[in-house]
């Protein structure tokens, strides 16, 4: 796995600190950080929240009010989470593709400075896929602080 992750970074110029990222994060860590991610979703009241949808699965209605309203893309949860971190998170690469080719950044953080790539980067499902798309559009790797911090914590164990 991390090899195919190196190709696929090695192909967007990067070499340093993404490998620092990526190196040693342990299939258990990762579904950790991810339900830990999800766990306090705020339920944006507004017409135009897409959130829950994401969470349900409802990406046919998501894909309606995107392209009705691109500026849906820009809600967030309470804790920072775009719908585009939530897709990433969730391992969703279809919508992952969908909100890059709608406008969404693959450069904004959430409250805890992550980035969508960090979310793809612990996602439980198509890792590469998700992360080439967002080095594609521009994701900055060097944003990807929590995932050092993760791994400074497996390494202390």
């Amino acid at each position: 796995m991390i090899e195919r992750w190196t190709s696929t970074l090695l192909r967007h110029g990067q070499t340093r600190s993404p490998m620092r990222c990526l190196r040693n994060v342990g299939a258990i860590a990762a579904s950790a950080l991810f339900a830990s991610s999800l766990a306090f979703i705020h339920q944006d009241t507004r017409a135009e929240s897409i959130l829950p949808l994401i969470l349900s699965g409802e990406y046919g209605r998501v894909r309606t009010i995107v392209e009705a309203n691109p500026a849906a893309l820009t809600i967030s949860d309470s804790y920072g989470n775009t719908p585009l971190h939530l897709a990433a998170a969730a391992g969703q690469i279809e919508l992952v593709q969908f909100f890059l080719a709608h406008g969404a950044s693959p450069n904004l953080r959430n409250h805890h400075g992550d980035t969508p790539l960090a979310y793809g980067l612990r996602s439980p499902r198509n890792q590469i896929a998700i992360v080439d798309a967002l080095l594609s559009a521009g994701a900055d790797p060097e944003h990807c602080t929590e995932v050092e911090d993760q791994q400074a914590l497996i390494d202390e164990d």
